[in-house]
């Protein structure tokens, strides 16, 4: 009987231990507002649902079909280069933490952003407010691995990496902090992958908060053709040379402001921003559009931040909800749902 006690528990570690992702933890710098910053990797498995197994030489339009199906179409693990924040002291920690998604051409230095921190820093205004936050580059993006850019970086992953994101972050294998609640913060096709990851994945995370978000899809091709993006190996960071030419990115500053900004902006961060701008995939941008989907299971609630001046804003008649409206310093806020004020402040 011992002995098979004995064997039921180290069947158990072995699978605890198979199942555990191991985190690596790089340097750590101590931030404002008490909290400590720590780079970190995260290995991200995604597994095939396809059973057809796609290449250049057999591509066609049941790859499409797929993509509509919200499929995965190659079982691989990819690094990917996060930063996690806390308190110092993890007692002094909210029991909700903020997993921060960034959007196509950025990656996660968008949350702190260094242009004037003190009023563009999204992670600086969180921590000051006391909430702990995981900001991380997409696969294909920033320092995360970048696999094939048609078949291995699609919208749909980046739907599992959060969902599987969010239950480290509650698992406490992340920090060492099981926190109660994940408030998904997403940008741009990060806020379509976190309405979609609230379709397929309802109670996956408690709260989503999306900026560069619309319900207007028919003109989101033409605000992407306006960016007038090229094959990264053919621009101008070194660093960028060896990428296959299935990612791309802006050309010129012009084009980066075309696709990015409107109306009353600093003119000075159109600059920092060029020189900080990342690459887009091309299965990301066949993919996201497929993503607006409504989530009628999630019943959790919802912020909604989109410039007053978006070109891809719905006029306000047009929303039939219950949303209120605010408007603040030209930015749009819809909010829904009482509780939102104990999930993030703003």
């Amino acid at each position: 009987m011992a002995i098979k006690v004995f064997i039921l528990l180290l069947a158990c570690v072995v699978k605890f231990a198979c199942s555990s992702p191991i985190i690596k933890h790089h340097e750590s710098r101590q931030v404002g507002s008490g909290f400590t910053c720590q780079k970190i990797t995260i290995p991200i498995t995604l597994n095939r649902t396809t059973s057809k197994d796609y290449t250049m030489e057999n591509y066609d339009v049941d790859f499409l079909r797929d993509v509509q199906n919200f499929t995965v179409f190659r079982t691989a693990t990819y690094n990917t280069k996060a930063v996690y924040c806390a308190p110092q002291n993890a007692q002094l920690a909210k029991d909700t933490v903020q997993l921060l998604t960034h959007g196509a051409t950025f990656k996660k230095e968008m949350w702190d952003f260094p242009y004037e921190p003190e009023t563009y820093s999204w992670v600086r205004a969180m921590h000051a407010a006391g909430y702990p936050t995981l900001a991380w580059d997409l696969i294909g993006s920033g320092e995360s691995d970048h696999p094939d850019g048609l078949f291995e970086v699609q919208t749909q992953g980046i739907v599992e990496s959060n969902r599987y994101l969010a239950s480290l972050l509650k698992s406490g294998q992340i920090g060492g902090i099981a926190y109660k609640n994940v408030a998904y913060v997403g940008f741009s096709i990060g806020s379509v992958a976190g309405v979609s990851l609230a379709a397929q994945y309802p109670s996956a995370v408690e709260a989503i908060i999306l900026h560069g978000y619309s319900w207007n899809v028919k003109d989101l091709y033409p605000g992407y053709l306006a960016g007038l993006q090229a094959p990264v190996n053919t621009l101008e960071k070194p660093e960028w040379k060896n990428i296959s030419s299935l990612y791309q990115s802006q050309s010129t500053p012009e084009a980066r402001q075309a696709g990015m900004f409107y109306g009353d902006f600093d003119p000075k961060i159109v600059a920092v921003d060029f020189r900080l701008r990342d690459m887009d995939a091309l299965g990301l941008a066949l993919s996201f559009a497929y993503h607006f989907v409504p989530a009628p299971q999630y019943k959790g609630p919802v912020f909604l931040g989109v410039g007053n001046r978006e070109s891809h804003l719905l006029p306000l008649d047009q929303f039939k909800t219950n949303f209120t409206y605010y408007l603040r310093r030209g930015l749009l806020i819809l909010r829904a749902g009482l509780r939102l004020a104990s999930v993030c402040s703003v």
